[in-house]
């Protein structure tokens, strides 16, 4: 994917992305091969449990925290175990892909019950551009996808403090090794300094859209949006 509009809009801030998931993987692999005499590196990748091509489509497309997530999650726990990293190393390693280990398993229902609260649900969702379908999809505990939650953190107000601490809990982070997260992180401080969540999705997604990144909505939504 190219992205040099989004990373020339974070140059002009004094940002620059840290090492990437797939940059760091094949270093330790690569490590691995040399130190045990392994002909090819395929097979350092086989004993992660993962092919070149899984790791060509995450070089290709880094900020899909979704497509293949159950498998990069396992990719990252058998990396651990053959790499001798540290639990520390295993969820830096995790954070460089956009994901954390520290996943919790009732995420949804604690949400539900203790960030959405009373609040009305049908204004959280359309604030949020997020459709109905999936705002149920969450409420069953099905966790969504990064942009969607994003979506939804933004709109019930949240700082970027408290959604630093949210996010893990569903297996996420924003990771300054991926531009699309450092270009929402960023745009998040400006709305955090001028106190504008009214219109802070609006904005957020043309910023994103300018700088041909996805944007925080769902797929139905996101269609609207390109038809305007």
């Amino acid at each position: 994917m190219n992205n040099n509009k989004a990373m020339q809009w974070l140059a002009q801030r004094g940002q620059i992305p840290k090492e990437g998931f797939v940059s760091a993987l094949s270093r330790l692999s690569k490590h691995y091969k040399k130190k045990h005499k392994i002909k090819n590196l395929n097979e350092v990748y086989q004993m992660l449990g993962t092919r070149k091509e899984y790791i060509y489509y995450w070089k290709k497309h880094p900020y899909s925290t979704q497509t293949n997530k159950k498998h990069k999650y396992r990719v990252i726990r058998a990396a651990s175990d053959l790499f001798g990293l540290t639990p520390n190393e295993e969820e830096h390693l995790a954070n460089q892909a956009g994901l954390s280990m520290k996943i919790d398993e009732n995420f949804c229902a604690y949400f539900f019950q203790n960030i959405i609260d009373k609040k009305s649900y049908k204004e959280i969702y359309e604030r949020a551009q997020v459709s109905e379908r999936m705002f149920r999809y969450i409420k069953e505990k099905r966790i969504p996808t990064k942009e969607t939650l994003l979506a939804l953190m933004i709109s019930l107000e949240l700082k970027q403090e408290e959604m630093n601490q949210l996010l893990p809990k569903a297996g996420y982070v924003l990771s300054d090794s991926i531009v699309f997260d450092m270009v929402v992180k960023e745009l998040m401080v400006q709305v955090e300094t001028v106190q504008d969540y009214s219109n802070a999705i609006f904005h957020i997604n043309h910023v994103l859209y300018d700088l041909e990144l996805p944007l925080l909505m769902t797929r139905k939504k996101k269609e609207l949006f390109l038809k305007k």
